[in-house]
């Protein structure tokens, strides 16, 4: 016999639950989330607007009643790992939030008896839920759409009916193998989740395709004046932002043409997935900011990119070989970019060529590039060789100390607006663990900028860069045209520190290097001599801190 449900003072009359103290609520929650094994018949209380039963371990039935109740808003039900009975019918006109994430037990969605117009968010995550009825289309208000670590198989072609979804995550979904052409239809979907989809097989010429099941689409959708059969495929999610295909076994992305007409597309992981080279379509995504290619340790070209792309990560990519963007110094928006363990690239362009490329065509924004390399480059005006061996001891209070300091002398004169300070560290993970390396720069006792690096697992002896322009993070000092000679021969003093924390890591050497920001005008042959900076202009002072330290 179950505990009663519901307090004695629970009135019919009332929204959706009762008063009582902090104290009494507390213990009844306790209580409920033990003993309850049913929702009861709640047909009696028809104005009932909120009905939560999280984390109920013994819940296993919900009353059919709870299906009728006309006014509820939000059934709640996460996290209940034995529910397994649930209305058959459903007739909610008011409800917004249904919410089963976790319900292990859970296999039957209910079939939907009349349309849905204020529902805007279905949870079905860590499910058993193998398929969804065709009555889904009836969630005409649904905008988010969760099914993630469910046995789905396939969704319903219904689903181009929810023309108001925003999100569909199937994150983890390892049993479904394709989507229907409707899905092709979500003209407001912004985000799609698809890791972990390893059956997943995608379809190329989409045009045909859906062109061969017309009658599976929305009647809005096909009704849509800027939609006609000649150039649907060209149209397919026009607001997609985020879109996620990690580890999903792809042999082949030629898919991503059918993504042509997603003109918002922000960010796309591609990552841990066999195909070969990109797809020359890729540079369609004229707005596409992130590109996440890390772990295809199949690829081994990269020819093109999208134009406005400003983080690109490459790491683990072991077999890449050629990436032409690079190659032909043509990295004018790039900002973060990640060839951790990307050897054969790396021995083929070297740390040198790669760092002048990103030095020479950098403007007024940051740069930060991680890449396989053992030395500083030549050209950098202020080198040290560290070669310390930080022990794990010394990682449980990241950047106590520091590992070394550098001093560049700027002079008075120099103009700011243009200077970019370029920092590198050169390290080695000697344990295969975390770690985490911090730079911080200092003008005139001023802090100035600081930054941390976290890297991944590495095989060998990796360079960290970073491309500061100095305008950016500190205000240009005022120069007095009637300050003497002597004033002005004096140099603002800019320091620079790594720290570390984490487990062991061979730190090996460290450089700064102040430059000048080339930005040619119309006309310019780019050539500007004024800030130039020659040998003497830039100081070399070193000084090591003391730390605890095995030398090799």
């Amino acid at each position: 016999m179950s505990l009663p449900i519901f307090p004695a003072q629970f009135s019919s009359k009332g929204t959706s639950c009762a008063q009582s103290t902090s104290q009494q609520a507390q213990t009844t929650r306790r209580k409920i989330e033990v003993f309850l094994t049913e929702i009861p018949d709640l047909s009696s209380i028809p104005n009932l607007k909120y009905l939560y039963a999280l984390y109920c371990s013994n819940l296993v039935e919900v009353h059919p009643s709870v299906g009728y109740l006309g006014k509820l808003e939000v059934l709640d039900l996460s996290g209940c790992p034995r529910l397994a009975k649930f209305p058959k019918k459903v007739r909610w006109k008011s409800l917004k939030h249904l919410l089963l994430s976790f319900c292990k037990m859970f296999e039957s969605f209910p079939e939907v008896v009349d349309k849905m117009e204020f529902i805007c968010e279905l949870n079905l995550d860590g499910t058993a839920v193998k398929e969804l009825p065709s009555s889904i289309g009836h969630l005409t208000g649904l905008t988010t759409l969760s099914l993630c670590y469910t046995p789905l198989k396939e969704l319903s072609s219904s689903i181009g009916y929810l023309t108001a979804l925003e999100r569909l995550a199937l994150q983890g979904c390892r049993n479904i193998t394709n989507l229907p052409e409707s899905i092709y239809g979500l003209q407001h979907l912004e985000v799609l989740d698809l890791n972990f989809c390893p059956k997943l097989t995608l379809r190329n010429n989409l045009n045909s395709e859906v062109l061969s099941s017309v009658e599976s689409l929305p009647l809005e959708v096909l009704t849509n004046s800027n939609i006609s059969h000649d150039n649907f495929g060209s149209l397919a999610f026009p607001e997609l932002q985020y879109v996620y295909f990690e580890d999903c076994n792809l042999l082949d992305i030629d898919f991503l043409e059918n993504f042509g007409g997603s003109s918002e597309l922000h960010r796309m992981v591609l990552c841990k997935n066999n195909f070969i080279s990109l797809p020359v379509c890729i540079s369609k995504f004229v707005k596409l900011r992130q590109l996440d290619l890390s772990c295809c340790k199949m690829l081994r070209e990269i020819v093109q990119l999208p134009p406005n792309i400003e983080e690109i990560d490459v790491g683990d990519c072991i077999s890449l070989e050629r990436f032409s963007a690079l190659e032909d110094g043509d990295m004018q928006l790039i900002r973060v970019m990640d060839m951790c363990n990307c050897r054969r690239l790396c021995d083929n362009l070297y740390v040198s060529k790669i760092a002048n490329i990103l030095l020479n065509q950098m403007k007024k924004y940051k740069i930060e590039v991680k890449l396989p390399g053992s030395e500083v480059p030549e050209w950098f005006s202020c080198r040290k060789d560290v070669g310390v061996l930080l022990n794990q001891d010394y990682g449980f209070e990241p950047y106590s100390d520091d590992i070394c300091e550098l001093v560049v002398e700027i002079p008075r004169a120099f103009k700011w607006e243009n200077a970019k300070l370029v920092l590198c560290a050169v390290f080695e993970n000697c344990c295969g663990g975390s770690y985490n390396i911090e730079a911080g720069v200092t003008i005139d006792g001023v802090d100035t900028y600081n930054d941390r690096f976290s890297s991944r697992k590495i095989d060998s002896a990796h360079v960290w860069l970073q491309y500061i322009p100095l305008a950016d993070y500190f205000i240009e000092p005022n120069v007095n045209d009637k300050e003497s000679d002597d004033q002005l021969k004096k140099s603002y003093l800019c320091r620079v520190t790594f720290s570390y924390g984490g487990e062991r890591l061979l730190f090996k050497s460290c450089g700064a290097h102040l430059a000048d920001i080339s930005m040619p005008k119309d006309g310019d042959d780019g050539k500007n001599d004024e800030n130039e900076l020659d040998d003497d202009d830039v100081g070399d002072e070193v000084r090591p801190r003391k730390r605890k330290k095995y030398h090799l």
